[in-house]
Formats: structure tokens, sequence, C-alpha cells
């Protein structure tokens, strides 16, 4: 995902939410976000067999 296309979620987010547009913390919600994506892009590499389910867990 694009820096620009994140910075766009994170601040149309923020005003869905009524936060502030630009806030002093924007900068580091978007490196989490930055950070994410290239989490979700690694799982999606992988190639996973279609009979292969997610593991439910259940903590207390």
């Amino acid at each position: 995902m694009e820096r620009e296309a994140i910075v766009a979620w994170v601040r149309a987010g923020a005003t869905m939410l009524g936060l502030p547009a630009a806030t002093e913390h924007e900068a580091e919600v978007v490196a989490n976000f930055e950070r994410l994506a290239a989490i979700a892009e690694m799982l999606e590499a992988q190639d996973v067999e279609p009979s292969v389910e997610p593991l439910t867990v259940f903590v207390r």
C-alpha cells in the first residue's frame, strides 16, 4: 500500500471519529499502519491450501 493512500485512510478515519485531522501523533499512526500493511503483504504471499482453516483460540 502506498504511503499517500495510508495517510489519506488515517485522515479519513480521524475525521469519521471526530478527531483533529492533523494531530501530533499522525506520523506514528501512519508508521504503524505501514508496518501492518507490510505484515499483511507477507501473510498474503503465503501459499495456503484451501483446506487449511484458522485455529480458533479462546483466551480468558
